[in-house]
């Protein structure tokens, strides 16, 4: 995921990567938020247990937007790389726990 260009003034970007180890499944996800500067706001990780690497990419997505939203910041760029969890977020293909999450919180915003 690449900073450029960073969000607009009054925006913050939210940035977010999931990955598996292998072959244990293990998952992670951790991300951070940065103002239109590009200082770093908040930075995040955590251990997701098992799971795909889409449901880690989704999990973070929705840490972040939560650690945007308790933070205060109503406008928020959000930025995945992975293109099935875009795609999902997109056309709502999947309504995992993470999913159903992930658009509680878009509504909010």
């Amino acid at each position: 995921i690449g900073w450029k260009p960073p969000p607009p003034e009054g925006w913050v970007q939210i940035q977010t990567d999931g990955s598996i180890l292998s072959p244990s499944g293990s998952a992670a996800a951790g991300g951070l938020i940065r103002d239109c500067l590009g200082r770093c706001l908040v930075a995040f990780a955590g251990n997701l247990g098992t799971c795909s690497i889409t449901a880690a990419e989704l999990k973070g997505a929705v840490v972040g937007l939560q650690m945007a939203w308790d933070r205060g910041h109503r406008k928020v760029q959000l930025k995945l790389d992975s293109a099935t969890a875009v795609a999902i977020i997109k056309t709502a293909q999947m309504m995992s726990t993470y999913m159903v999450s992930l658009r509680s919180m878009l509504s909010i915003f």
